[in-house]
Parts: C-alpha cells; sequence; structure tokens
C-alpha cells in the first residue's frame, strides 16, 4: 500500500476510490475490535460496515497528524458505534458463537473454555465498560497502550493500570488458568 497518510490526503482531495485500500488494511482489525465486544458475528459485521461507512463519510473531517494515527481514528469510530449498539442492546455471549476470527476456533478449544470466557465476559461488564473495554482492546485486539490511550481518550499510564487492575481483578476471581485462555493463542 502507498504511504497511508498520502492515500487520505488523495481521499479528502475527492479521490474517493482510494478508500478500499484503508478498507482492506483494516478490515479484519476493526472486525475482531468489534467482534470481541458484541460477540455475535452477524452484529460485527453490521457493525464493522456501518464503521466504515461512517469513516468514508467523514474522512473529509480528518487531520491527518504525525502524533495520532488512522487506526486510532478508525478504532474511536468502531468504538463509539459499539457504545451506541449497547445502549440500546444488552450484551449476550451466546456460547455457540465464541468462536474467534470468522468461526476458526484459535483459542477457544472447548466447551470449558467457552463457558470460561462467558463467565469473564460477565465479570467484565460487573466491573465496568470501561475496564473491560481496555482490557478486550489489550488482550484480543492486540493494540498498543498509546494507541488505547488515543482511543479512549486517557493517558497511556492510565491504561496501563486500569489494564492491570483488571487483570489482577480477573486472576483474584478465575486463577491463571482462566488469564491463559485469554493469553495463550
Amino acid at each position: 500500500m502507498q504511504d497511508e497518510k498520502e492515500i487520505i490526503r488523495q481521499i479528502q482531495s475527492w479521490n474517493k476510490d482510494l478508500f478500499i485500500n484503508l478498507y482492506e488494511t483494516y478490515l479484519q482489525k476493526i472486525y475482531e475490535f468489534i467482534y470481541f465486544k458484541v460477540w455475535t458475528k452477524n452484529q460485527a459485521e453490521d457493525l464493522t460496515s456501518e464503521t466504515f461507512l461512517k469513516a468514508f463519510k467523514n474522512i473529509s473531517s480528518y487531520k491527518i497528524q504525525e502524533w495520532k494515527k488512522f487506526s486510532s481514528w478508525l478504532f474511536t469510530i468502531a468504538n463509539n458505534i459499539v457504545i451506541d449498539y449497547f445502549r440500546s442492546h444488552k450484551p449476550e455471549y451466546p456460547l455457540d458463537e465464541l468462536s474467534i476470527k470468522y468461526d476458526t476456533p484459535d483459542f477457544v478449544k472447548n466447551a470449558e473454555d467457552k463457558h470460561k470466557i462467558t463467565e469473564i465476559l460477565k465479570f467484565l461488564d460487573e466491573l465496568g465498560a470501561e475496564k473491560k473495554e481496555i482490557f478486550i482492546m489489550r488482550i484480543w485486539n492486540n493494540i498498543p497502550y498509546d494507541e488505547i490511550s488515543q482511543i479512549t481518550g486517557k493517558t497511556t499510564n492510565n491504561c496501563k493500570q486500569i489494564f492491570a487492575r483488571t487483570l489482577k481483578k480477573i486472576y483474584e476471581k478465575f486463577g491463571v488458568a482462566a488469564i491463559l485462555i485469554f493469553m495463550i493463542r
């Protein structure tokens, strides 16, 4: 792919056909980011489409900056769309849909792991959206802390602290086996 900033400049100069390059680059990452929040394939696909549509419509408002990546802007849009979705829908974690990356189980190998993940996700809901969001972005989406900081509007150190405290609470409630389910994939 060409230099991303140059592609964005060209898109903003009305060469909208180049948006497909950004779409192809970020589709899988945005889908997974959303999927790990909503846990249903169809809803994740719909919200991913909504994310890219909103990004396409608003690309002219994106300000190219050295310190903020385009991916952070895109993840922020996706995050806001998921927040809007959960304002009108209660989160559910159907066991039959707990598979990763387009129904290819990576680390969810058996029913016991699926059940444990469901318990942990419900526990994360109890801890609050902020903790759950940072935990999922760091563990499942493998987003660096500086980018999580840009997406959430929190400092990098605050994101690290929230993640560490959340991980500790999961460890205290579920033990090391639960953490390994998340980290080994």
